[in-house]
């Protein structure tokens, strides 16, 4: 079952990458921070039969953005010492290259499967509407606010998921009332990459499926 390929894949890069000094502190953290709603995203989809699904939907909806963030993460990849810009070319340090496919392999997997679920989601809820224009609607809403989720995350003043309780006024004030022109732009940046990774992953389907009606 996928789930627990997930639930060790979590706990093994959370205790690979637990290590004192190393340049990817961050990792463990955001690790578990985008298991969260891929775990969620399974239990919506379990039970979607159940009133317990609409409850646990704004509880991921709210962690989502975690799962993109993991992408940004690739800014801190200069911390690792596996490139020397004076030569241009790679240094063979095996503790740093292995951090960085622990980070590759996490972000690829864990986008895959986040992307994929959430659009079994929106498919699936009448919530997200009837028609397939309606959610293709709630597809661009649901990518506009996980972007602004990135985007908060990311930038400054910078907004941990745990403040999302301890201080959940702040957290509207910051996201939805304090905007300039440049988070605007990103916003819409990172919007168009979450679209982009939902149309790839129809195409991939429909590419499948057309490669099995051919056979």
């Amino acid at each position: 079952m996928f789930i627990w390929f997930v639930r060790l894949l979590t706990a093994a890069v959370m205790v690979v990458t637990f290590i004192p000094d190393t340049p990817l502190v961050f990792l463990p953290v955001n690790t578990f921070l985008a298991y969260l709603p891929i775990e969620l995203s399974y239990q919506i989809l379990r039970n979607k039969t159940k009133k317990s699904s609409y409850v646990l939907l704004p509880i991921w909806l709210l962690f989502f953005p975690n799962i993109p963030y993991l992408l940004t993460d690739f800014v801190h990849v200069k911390r690792l010492h596996i490139y020397a810009p004076a030569e241009l070319a790679g240094i063979p340090d095996v503790r740093h290259w292995t951090l960085f496919v622990i980070l590759a392999l996490l972000v690829f997997t864990y986008v895959l499967l986040g992307f994929t679920l959430a659009e079994k989601i929106i498919e699936t809820f009448p919530l997200f509407g009837q028609t397939r224009a309606l959610k293709n609607c709630s597809l661009m809403i649901f990518s506009f606010l996980s972007s602004l989720g990135v985007y908060v995350g990311r930038f400054p003043p910078r907004i941990h998921s745990i403040y999302l309780f301890k201080e959940p006024l702040r957290v509207i004030q910051i996201v939805f009332f304090e905007w300039s022109f440049e988070k605007l732009l990103i916003i819409l940046l990172f919007t168009v990459f979450h679209l982009w990774l939902f149309f790839m992953f129809w195409l991939i389907k429909k590419v499948v499926m057309e490669a099995e009606g051919v056979k």
